[in-house]
């Protein structure tokens, strides 16, 4: 999580090559996978991952996720519009979310 926070798609890319089992926790495996889809310009793809995270998670998730997510835009201004979409999903009011 920190790697998104500072806007290392990079680094990233390595933690999840290294322990590919991140991808499969609940919440953070398809808000990971989201970022790096949308890290490679795939953001259909990105929103339909943010959208299981999002659904994953309870409402201190999502918000901690959702600002991760300006972090990384605030650092990465190539990918930021892309990250202010993913965070948008994560702000969206869900019916039924834990808290």
């Amino acid at each position: 999580m920190a790697a998104v926070r500072s806007g290392r798609l990079r680094r990233l890319t390595l933690i999840l090559r290294a322990s590919p089992a991140v991808l499969e926790i609940d919440f953070a495996g398809a808000f990971l996978a989201a970022v790096m889809l949308a890290g490679t310009g795939r953001q259909d793809e990105a929103i339909q991952a943010m959208s299981v995270a999002a659904g994953q998670a309870s409402v201190s998730q999502a918000l901690a996720g959702a600002d991760r997510l300006a972090a990384f835009a605030t650092g990465d201004p190539e990918h930021a519009e892309a990250a202010r979409a993913l965070g948008d999903i994560l702000r969206s009011p869900r019916p039924g979310a834990r808290s």
